[in-house]
């Protein structure tokens, strides 16, 4: 973890912790639409919405890992753990209140 750049929320996927920032201002509006789709999730989100969220925290998190793609993202993320990566990134971000290094 020596190469983290970036302070965020530490969260665990699978059997691997991550350090994972705050979105930039760059990446929040080249992702405007799918932070739009973050508005009207319910409880089973479709398959766009689960895209639009996973697209989200490969922004996030590759500010830290650069290698992480969608793929192994899927791989590592089940629909509890996507809630609190989601709930850390955009609590960061400005977007919803959360204190700092919690999710």
């Amino acid at each position: 973890m020596s190469n983290i750049k970036y302070e965020g929320v530490r969260i665990t996927l699978g059997q691997q912790e991550y350090i994972v920032p705050a979105l930039t201002i760059r990446q929040m509006r080249e992702l405007t639409s799918e932070l739009a789709d973050l508005k009207g999730i319910g409880a089973e989100p479709t398959s766009d919405e689960i895209t639009s969220m996973l697209r989200i925290v490969l922004a996030a998190i590759s500010r830290n890992y650069p290698d992480m793609t969608i793929d192994a993202l899927e791989d590592a993320i089940d629909l509890n753990s996507l809630a609190v990566v989601m709930q850390a990134i955009t609590g960061q971000s400005g977007l919803e209140r959360v204190k700092p290094g919690e999710a």
